[in-house]
């Protein structure tokens, strides 16, 4: 109902299934956000995330930000059809404006039961439907409702493009359906050939679920041709060429255009900052572009992440990265990726192990269901309380939800204790950081 929509992809599952594997290795335990996450960006509804969100991964003593493919949304176009109308659609419009200003807040349940308050008003407001589908999906990991109301959107409004790619990737990032997925980037790229949001994200979907690395790169050309100028497809681009073509020069020249064309896009200071910081270790370059995005949205949770894993991994300042966590906490109380980054400072940096375990205990009330946050308090559980039977639970529930994910993360926390190398006992590597990372991506991640 008038208002933009997009959204945002992770990259590469292909790669990142390597370097998470290698990681965690390095550093036995790994922290991701929704939305995914968080989720990373391209502004969603204008609103939903303005900023790439680059998921903090991975923390032990090391972290390093997972760098995030933009999964973009081209901006114009509108979510929920025609103006309201009606009495009804009209009440229902205030609703969405008020569950949203609620979401901003960092209330996401308030938000739920406002959008819910929408939908009883106007049951056929697909705005609504789509809003709190990706609630459900990004913030409160309940995805068997974030799909009813995709399709229930999908089946009001069924040559949506915006919706059959939203769609698309939450089959292709949460079911983990590659081929139904595929079948909706199909599907929207015959209703829309060229549009750049659809086409960057099938890029992103061709190299991360088909290995297509050849006609995954002919999407991003042909992304950037109908976008030249979009921060975002730059970003992805640029983020292929360095993960997938091994030419970082030619990468980091696409960042640095993405920053001439949006000198102040976080999108494109995130990927820029994390290029820096993992292929130039050039820490204090990395350190003054977060501080840039933070000087643009001084509560962008992204940014102050990413910025806390700088002050803990390479500076060893834990209670200034602390701080950071909290004031990401502060924004927006349901950040995953804050709530673990905490739990893991405190288990490892600062060996606080009861403040840990709230943390853990918190991330898991947040998104039960999240496989790190659950293998993250198992390994918890098993190697610094010695509850091995609660902690199986733990990873049993995180390998019936993602098998391949929570063996490689068990695997390596195993091969870690085996070895003698407890999270109890690790001391900073001399520069603070893993030698491997982990790609990039937006959302709206």
């Amino acid at each position: 109902m008038g208002s933009a929509h997009v959204r945002r992809l992770d990259l590469s599952s292909a790669i990142i299934a390597v370097s998470w594997c290698l990681l965690v290795i390095a550093t036995g335990k790994i922290i991701v956000n929704y939305e995914d996450t968080r989720i990373l960006s391209f502004p969603y509804s204008g609103e939903w995330l303005s900023t790439i969100h680059v998921f903090p991964v991975l923390q032990a003593i090391q972290t390093i930000p997972i760098r995030l493919a933009l999964r973009g949304g081209a901006g114009d176009q509108e979510m929920g059809g025609t103006e309201p109308q009606t009495p009804a659609q009209i009440k229902a419009k205030k609703l969405i404006d008020e569950a949203w200003e609620a979401h901003s807040g960092g209330d996401s349940h308030e938000a739920e039961r406002l959008f819910k308050a929408a939908l009883r008003e106007d049951p056929e407001s697909t705005e609504a439907m789509t809003k709190l589908a990706m609630i459900y999906e990004f913030e409160l990991v309940r995805y068997d409702d974030a799909e009813e109301l995709y399709k229930r959107a999908m089946a009001l409004a069924p040559d949506d493009v915006s919706m059959i790619y939203d769609y698309a990737v939450f089959l292709q990032e949460r079911r983990k359906d590659y081929d139904a997925a595929e079948a909706q980037y199909q599907r929207a790229l015959i209703l829309s050939p060229n549009d750049p949001s659809v086409l960057n994200n099938y890029a992103v979907f061709l190299q991360e679920c088909r290995n297509a690395t050849e006609m995954a790169e002919e999407m991003f050309q042909k992304s950037l041709a109908a976008a030249p100028n979009s921060s975002t497809a730059l970003c992805n681009y640029a983020s292929f060429l360095e993960n997938n073509r091994g030419d970082v020069d030619k990468a980091e020249a696409i960042y640095k255009q993405a920053l001439d064309l949006e000198p102040n896009e976080p999108a494109a200071l995130y990927n820029y900052a994390i290029f820096l910081e993992e292929v130039r270790q050039d820490h204090d370059g990395a350190e003054a572009l977060y501080k840039r995005v933070l000087q643009v949205d001084a509560a962008d949770t992204d940014a102050l992440n990413n910025y806390g894993l700088l002050l803990q991994n390479v500076r060893h300042n834990y209670q200034a990265a602390r701080k950071l966590y909290e004031q990401a906490l502060e924004a927006d109380p349901t950040d995953l990726a804050a709530v673990n980054n905490i739990g893991v400072l405190y288990e490892d940096s600062l060996q606080e192990y009861d403040k840990a375990e709230q943390y853990y205990q918190r991330a898991l009330q947040i998104g039960p269901d999240d496989v790190t946050s659950l293998c993250n308090y198992g390994a918890f559980l098993k190697n610094v309380r010695g509850n091995d039977m609660r902690a199986a639970g733990l990873l049993d529930k995180a390998r019936g939800l993602d098998p391949l994910l929570a063996e490689r993360l068990i695997k390596a926390q195993d091969e870690r204790v085996d070895e003698g190398q407890s999270t109890l006992s690790r001391a900073p590597s001399s520069n603070g950081v893993s030698d491997t990372w982990i790609p990039t991506s937006a959302k709206s991640s």
